[in-house]
């Protein structure tokens, strides 16, 4: 039986379409098992989400799935939902979501969409400048002191480069990126991220899926841990642009927002770009 879904663009520059991060949404998924959308997910090559029906009090119930494997906090794909959402049915307002475990309000801010951040454990790393310069491919004048473990759900490394150029020509080491996260009890991922001369933020998230290295287009939960180790450094009362995901062709703009009582939120542009229908 054919399945609609939409595929949509979250995060996107507001002067290309084909930027952001590529979600599908398919409308009416009450049909699918949990099997069909792992591997819908994994023949689509993206995040997907499915809308799988409504809870008692009428909000839209989701399940999410990257081509890995199901997730659960899921920003982009949270997003492209609500879009889709408020589309076919109307209304004005926010959206709550309901997730396998947990609601997820998505918070409608006029021309683009905004998440509030969570509250993260944040550690100091204690390494050598020589093994982090090592593990972006920089020298050890662009590392920046202190590198952090930031953990909600999973831990990830948040390392602070000199510049944005610096940003822009690190090289992860897969090797390294393994091992580290052995030895200091996190996630084989890292974002690493510099302040441009505007004073806004570049970014680059990286993750070691089976052994390798992934680069991400944009990620909400990358620039959500980047609030919160600005908050960690008395940031307030302060919004910037983040930008990610040049070196892939997928230029992509976060929304990052702390306000004066310390709250991180994430705000970004959705754009629709097609739709079809699978025949699962």
């Amino acid at each position: 039986m054919p399945s609609d879904y939409r595929i949509l663009n979250v995060f996107t520059t507001q002067e290309d379409l084909f930027s952001g991060n590529a979600v599908a949404v398919f409308t009416d998924a009450s049909g699918l098992d949990e099997e069909t959308m792992r591997q819908t997910a994994r023949q689509l090559g993206c995040e997907c989400s499915f809308i799988t029906g409504k809870d008692a009090d009428g909000n839209p119930t989701v399940r999410f799935y990257q081509p890995e494997g199901a997730s659960g906090f899921a920003g982009s794909a949270s997003m492209a939902t609500a879009q889709v959402v408020r589309d076919m049915h109307g209304g004005e307002g926010d959206i709550t979501l309901v997730g396998k475990k947990q609601r997820i309000q998505v918070i409608d801010s006029g021309d683009h969409w905004t998440m509030l951040g969570r509250t993260s454990v944040i550690e100091p790393i204690h390494t050598e400048k020589r093994f982090l310069a090592g593990l972006v491919g920089r020298k050890m004048p662009a590392i920046v002191d202190p590198t952090v473990k930031v953990t909600f759900t999973r831990s990830t490394i948040v390392l602070q480069l000199a510049t944005a150029e610096d940003v822009h020509d690190a090289l992860i080491d897969a090797r390294l990126l393994h091992q580290y996260a052995m030895l200091l009890h996190v996630e084989p991922q890292i974002y690493v991220w510099a302040f441009r001369e505007d004073g806004d933020v570049e970014s680059r998230m990286f993750y070691g899926p089976l052994g390798g290295v992934l680069e991400v287009a944009a990620t909400a939960s990358g620039a959500g841990r980047l609030g919160e180790v600005l908050v960690s450094r008395d940031v307030r009362d302060q919004t910037y642009r983040v930008y990610q995901g040049r070196e892939i062709e997928r230029p992509s703009m976060i929304l990052l927002d702390i306000d004066d009582a310390g709250q991180v939120s994430l705000g970004g542009y959705v754009k629709e770009v097609a739709r079809g229908a699978m025949a699962i």
